[in-house]
């Protein structure tokens, strides 16, 4: 998966089938932040009809019509809100994207314990 490169933009928040976006100059994105415990532990309170600046990895999804961010911050009345390092490194993982780990937040490339012999237990695999 290609990310894209770093960038900011300011919109207003809107949520629709339980996913959130941000409009912009007649642009929608979808902002992915992660991990719902994470945004929990940082006590962010997002609301339909606010003014955000989301700054992380832009790109879009071939054949969708919005653009995708995988946020690396969210700032909301002045207060900043962290999910990931400039890196792409999640917060709540301590695992970059480069490491499998997709925009969304899930974990691709992890696996527990399977087999035997001997080994850390984990596979990772970097995507194309």
């Amino acid at each position: 998966m290609q990310l894209g490169e770093l960038d900011t933009v300011t919109g207003i928040l809107k949520t629709e089938f339980g996913e959130w976006f941000l409009s912009s100059n007649d642009v929608t994105y979808e902002i992915h932040m992660g991990d719902h415990d994470h945004r929990k532990e940082i006590g962010i309170n997002l609301e339909e009809g606010k003014k955000v600046t989301a700054a992380g990895f832009f790109y879009q999804q071939e054949d969708m019509e919005n653009v995708d961010i995988a946020v690396t911050a969210l700032t909301i009345d002045g207060e900043e809100y962290r999910f990931r390092e400039d890196d792409g490194t999640p917060l709540w993982r301590g695992q970059g994207l480069e490491s499998g780990q997709g925009p969304g937040g899930g974990s691709v490339g992890d696996r527990e314990g399977e087999g035997h012999g001997q080994g850390s237990g984990h596979h990772r695999h970097q995507q194309n």
